[in-house]
């Protein structure tokens, strides 16, 4: 069971606490997990991270403990996007990736790993949704040898639905540590395909979307044969947004093999790629009571623990 704390900012769990492989913590407040730009976050070096009072215990605890060790398997694990999303996990983090804003031309670079990035204030009133990937950085050179084709998988809204996922691949390997995705180059064959599912989202001045980005290297073109393109859209469809079950398809994941890296952060914008619909007002009042509820009933259930 996951032990969240409503009064993170006031509250200190009484109790002897371990961070993961038992490296230091900030304190024993409680935290927020992947928080939102308007929540507050740990200080710089440590991470909101599940901790317990012993390691058979079921109960898990988030506080900020010290996240200058983190591998890369323990921010996928510890996210959980591995192995709930992504099975095999990166051999490697991305050090940037840059999105594109077709219709206006606005990019966004993300530089931080698991970071909150706003799209927002760029432009005031803009719809900027940020439906391309346009340039992505590796942390080193990427050996010609070890597979001459790239490819890279966008996930956006991965934990929750909807759900859009883009794969552009057939990228030739340079040994360069960067590709240009939306570069253009007649003499380059290379493919793109996406699949958004048909779930709305609720009409609101931002949205706010988990981004997860793969990249894979292949021997093979995986647009070899002419009918390639019509395959792979058939498994996106077939797989209806599930990453998990993309990833592990038998004509899609088991050809890509594992990711050699990996990046996932939030993006909050104006605008979204997904339909939208207006709120339901009759669902207004069952909200506000259960609010009042909650406001009135923690407290309370607060003072009779205590």
């Amino acid at each position: 069971m996951i032990v969240f704390c409503c009064f993170a900012l006031l509250i200190t769990i009484c109790c002897a606490l371990h961070c993961p492989r038992n490296v230091p913590y900030f304190s024993t407040a409680a935290c927020v997990p992947n928080p939102s730009l308007s929540q507050p976050r740990c200080p710089h070096g440590y991470r909101c991270r599940p901790a317990k009072e012993s390691a058979d215990s079921k109960d898990v605890f988030f506080i900020c403990c010290d996240s200058s060790d983190m591998q890369v398997a323990d921010y996928f694990l510890e996210a959980q996007i591995s192995p709930q999303f992504v099975p095999q996990i990166p051999f490697t983090i991305l050090r940037s990736a840059v999105l594109l804003d077709q219709k206006s031309g606005q990019r966004v670079i993300v530089e931080e790993f698991d970071g909150e990035i706003s799209g927002a204030d760029r432009v005031v009133n803009d719809s900027a949704s940020y439906d391309r990937l346009d340039f992505v950085q590796f942390e080193r050179e990427i050996d010609p040898n070890a597979g001459r084709f790239l490819h890279f998988l966008v996930a956006r809204g991965v934990l929750t639905r909807p759900t859009q996922i883009q794969m552009y691949y057939d990228y030739p390997n340079f040994g360069a540590d960067w590709t240009n995705v939306t570069e253009m180059d007649n003499r380059l064959r290379r493919g793109f395909i996406e699949f958004t599912t048909n779930e709305t989202v609720v009409q609101q001045q931002f949205y706010r979307d988990m981004f997860i980005i793969l990249s894979f290297r292949t021997e093979e073109p995986l647009g070899a044969s002419r009918d390639a393109e019509t395959q792979l859209d058939r498994v996106l469809e077939t797989t209806n947004g599930d990453l998990s079950r993309l990833l592990s398809h038998e004509h899609f994941g088991n050809r890509l093999g594992a990711p050699i890296g990996g990046f996932f952060f939030h993006l909050t914008s104006r605008g979204t790629v997904f339909g939208k619909r207006k709120d339901n007002p009759n669902n207004f009042a069952p909200a506000t009571s259960l609010t009042i509820f909650t406001a009135i009933s923690l407290p309370i259930g607060f003072i009779l623990f205590v």
